[in-house]
């Protein structure tokens, strides 16, 4: 089989698998598949920065003991020291992540806002584990699912 002129299948065998009137087509499939786009990005955990102890560290530093005299290298100052405080307090973490191609163009604006209230409501609910937060997951989840097949059907029709 040739697609644009090029071979799509190779190695095409036909198997006989014994007692049966049916027939098993192996083959391999040439098929080009696009690498997905690697996002980097960097962040700090500020969840697990001590309040207290960021103070007393900053406390410490130059900012306090012995301030620039000009307006510019204050400014610096503080970028330097606060970011340096937080190096040690919070170091940045790198990460990276696949941007696929995610083709939504059928789900339409409700359908977007439901999922995204449907997932609020899911997180709130493992969260808390309350069972009024899980039945409005609940119900988020059916008018979620309710908006996407709406939005499916409208899309192939």
């Amino acid at each position: 089989m040739e697609v644009d002129g090029s071979n799509i299948t190779t190695n095409v065998r036909v198997v006989v698998p014994g007692l049966s009137d049916h027939f098993l087509v192996l083959s391999s499939v040439n098929v080009w598949r696009p690498m997905p786009t690697l996002v980097r990005y960097s962040f700090r955990d500020f969840g697990a920065v001590d309040r207290d102890d960021f103070a007393a560290m900053l406390e410490m530093t130059d900012i306090y003991r012995c301030p620039a005299d000009d307006v510019d290298g204050f400014c610096n100052q503080i970028r330097s020291t606060v970011t340096a405080v937080l190096d040690t307090l919070a170091p940045l973490k790198t990460r990276t992540k696949r941007r696929g191609k995610r083709n939504s163009r059928w789900l339409s604006d409700a359908g977007v806002d439901a999922k995204r209230t449907r997932r609020q409501l899911e997180r709130r609910w493992k969260r808390t584990g309350a069972e009024s937060d899980r039945v409005a997951y609940r119900i988020a989840y059916r008018a979620a699912n309710d908006a996407i097949n709406a939005s499916r059907s409208s899309f192939s029709s």
